[in-house]
């Protein structure tokens, strides 16, 4: 008969749950967080690149991109990856805010779930309006809460406390006058990339596959005993995300590239 596992013996020491930080950060890899939401986005369904910089006519990126997802519908939205305070509050010495001329239907920031009160602090300090914010805790358990903009009133903040009190999905940022800086362009959300921006994505995606399997053969040639074997593992999981993304590049434009196009096409 089969089990489900082995069953622990009395004295035997249980694993215990991943604890953060003292302070609200994250202890998880970058790694194991880019993994974790590429199933939360369902790669298998969505196109998902990691590190994109569009420099082309074709995707006028002009900031580097932690993330971004693209549904089949062809609706992106870009991820900014935080994994402490610190890391989110440097988010605020570069001049861009994340803004582009590229279509874009959400722009969420990633943190730790132990920081989430000091970033929405954070982004009302610096009137700093993102689509939403997407917290993860040490199980690399998501949950994502969208943002409404309302007059900084007496009214509206006590609101503001009580749904973050119930742990509501909606947070409430309070940037009056106007002047606050709003990252995605309500007047390019409801638009879709065009086709061909969808496979530049795809492409920049798939150029990764190669670098990912040089990394896997320098700690191959280290010899039998690899120290670094969880690290291999990690990276052979993403080389068959990126496998798949390639693939569909390919059978979109009916062309199939080499290693020295995938490099510097």
């Amino acid at each position: 008969m089969g089990t489900l596992g082995k069953r622990p013996q009395p004295d035997e020491p249980r694993p215990s749950t991943p604890q953060a930080k003292p302070n609200g950060d994250t202890n998880r890899s970058l790694l194991d967080i880019e993994l974790a939401l590429a199933d939360h986005f369902n790669w298998k369904k969505n196109v998902i690149a990691f590190n994109v910089l569009g420099i082309s006519a074709t995707l006028p990126l002009d900031h580097e991109c932690d993330m971004l997802v693209v549904t089949p519908s062809g609706y992106l939205t870009e991820v900014e990856i935080k994994r402490s305070y610190d890391d989110f509050c440097a988010e605020f010495k570069k001049r861009h805010h994340h803004a582009s001329a590229v279509p874009m239907k959400d722009f969420l920031y990633c943190v730790p779930a132990g920081i989430l009160e000091k970033t929405v602090k954070k982004l009302e300090e610096q009137k700093i309006i993102p689509s939403g914010i997407l917290t993860y805790d040490e199980n690399l358990e998501f949950r994502q809460y969208g943002i409404r903009s309302n007059e900084d009133t007496p009214e509206n903040r006590q609101r503001a406390e009580e749904l973050r009190k119930e742990g509501g999905s909606i947070l409430l940022l309070f940037n009056g006058h106007g002047d606050a800086v709003r990252i995605v362009d309500p007047n390019l959300s409801n638009h879709p990339l065009f086709l061909e921006q969808q496979l530049e994505i795809a492409r920049l995606g798939a150029m990764r596959q190669v670098a990912l399997r040089r990394k896997i053969s320098e700690l191959q040639q280290r010899g039998p005993v690899n120290p670094d074997g969880k690290l291999l593992t990690k990276i052979a999981q993403m080389e068959v995300l990126l496998r798949e993304y390639r693939n569909r590049f390919e059978e979109e434009t009916g062309h199939r590239m080499d290693e020295k196009e995938v490099l510097f096409g």
